[in-house]
């Protein structure tokens, strides 16, 4: 088998529409300052080719873990045998106390998971820690063990440790991040009439008091403006509706509507400003 190779990057505090439903409201500010967290790249091409990049309404498995951890400082890692990995987390030149280690194939992971599993860890004083999908160490503690195999493991179920193993763990991930998605923007008052049949991704930004009706589907770093009602059939991508605007069964891509408009259906617009 040939070689893994490692590389490791520092992620910058990543900011998001969707970020403030995978925040909790409590203060872990040791975690941040205390915790370092490495995401190791899981690559299954025998579920499809494009695995590790593959888009969940709008961000690939590894953004949505990294999403969960990026109050704290991150590090990606390529897949490896458990005995690569502990000496790269060895030679890892950090000053922060605890190492917290899982894996991208873990979509659904958030936040306050990720406190839950640092405050038990923290409140009992362990040295080290496996859970659902991966593990926790005290650094100067994991410096000294000889193998990835903490002697204390507790489980903390849910959604979030869903490992995507299989074409039809796919699907629930993308329902799952759907259901959040949806249910974040219906929590800023937005309407949305046969919600099931609207997709939306993570960045698009959406005003309070937008009506949308079924068979949408709004993605990349789309922005729908005030007083907007888009009726049924209208596909949104990168692009930006202004305030007071009108669709049906559109396609904008790439392009401004300007405010007040009433777009008629089936309209084709494209690197366009209307």
């Amino acid at each position: 088998m040939e070689t893994e190779i490692f590389y490791e990057k520092e992620i910058e505090e990543e900011t998001s529409s969707l970020s403030q439903i995978l925040v909790s409201p409590k203060n872990y500010q040791w975690i941040k300052d205390e915790t370092l967290a490495v995401v190791v790249r899981v690559d299954k091409s025998e579920i499809c080719d494009n695995f590790s990049t593959m888009d969940l309404c709008g961000k690939s498995m590894l953004d949505w873990v990294l999403l969960a951890l990026s109050v704290c400082e991150e590090k990606v890692v390529n897949e490896a045998y458990s005995e690569k990995l502990l000496q790269y987390l060895k030679d890892l030149n950090t000053d922060k106390k605890y190492i917290f280690v899982t894996y991208s194939d873990i979509p659904l992971l958030e936040r306050n998971s990720f406190y839950k599993i640092m405050d038990y860890f923290s409140s009992n004083n362990l040295n080290a820690m496996k859970f659902d999908h991966g593990f926790v160490y005290k650094t100067e503690f994991l410096r000294e063990v000889s193998s990835l195999e903490p002697a204390v493991r507790k489980n903390f179920g849910g959604k979030d440790f869903l490992v995507v193993r299989e074409a039809s763990d796919l699907s629930m991930a993308f329902n799952c991040l759907q259901e959040r998605i949806r249910k974040y923007h219906k929590n800023n008052n937005v309407v949305l009439f046969g919600e099931n049949t609207i997709f939306i991704d993570a960045d698009v930004e959406i005003e309070s008091g937008v009506i949308i009706y079924p068979n949408n589907i709004l993605k990349g770093q789309s922005y729908i403006g005030k007083n907007v009602v888009l009726e049924s059939g209208n596909v949104i991508n990168d692009s930006i509706i202004s305030n007071n605007c009108i669709l049906e069964k559109s396609m904008i891509i790439k392009s401004k509507i300007t405010e007040n408009k009433s777009i008629r259906p089936f309209s084709l617009i494209e690197n366009e400003s209307v």
